[in-house]
């Protein structure tokens, strides 16, 4: 028994839960660029991709679902093979005019506060995007803004603060 492997056909299958899926899919073609890394004891090995298919449902039990990447031809020059664990990295959606902040500095879903004169003050803003522990924020930011990234019960506009440094 054997299997055929044709090398110029190498492909990942690529996990992605819902959120991620909605931010790389819903804008745009489905073609996307992707980067496949094989990591080789302490060295790597990178390849370029496209994502070209994706899973036909949406795996409820799984909250998420597949989209699969077709290596380039730089592939079949390696040892790689079907079964190899990979990491896969697809560029995101592009975020204009967007601030990066803590999750903490997120209060109530759509306010961040700042301290201006020693005192706070109120900003509405859209959570846009997230990034690991970070959020990306769009709204009535100013670009060197000092912002509260310390969580108390009083906090609200007006209220007195001195910033620790």
């Amino acid at each position: 028994m054997g299997r055929l492997i044709e090398a110029r056909h190498l492909g990942a299958e690529i996990f992605l839960s819902d959120e991620q899926f909605g931010r790389v899919f819903s804008v745009g073609p489905i073609s996307r660029p992707a980067t496949i890394r094989w990591k080789i004891g302490d060295s790597s090995i990178v390849f370029n991709a496209v994502v070209n298919r994706l899973e036909s449902e949406i795996n409820p039990a799984l909250g998420g679902t597949h989209v699969f990447a077709r290596l380039g031809s730089g592939a079949t020059s390696t040892a790689l093979r079907p079964g190899a664990f990979v990491e896969v990295t697809i560029p995101d959606r592009v975020y204009e005019d967007v601030a990066r902040l803590p999750q903490e500095a997120l209060h109530e879903g759509d306010r961040v506060y700042a301290v201006i004169d020693g005192r706070l003050e109120e900003r509405l803003v859209d959570l846009v995007g997230r990034d690991g522990d970070w959020v990306l924020l769009k709204g009535a930011l100013i670009e060197g803004d000092e912002i509260v990234l310390t969580r108390f019960t009083q906090i609200g506009s007006g209220v007195p603060v001195i910033i620790a440094r």
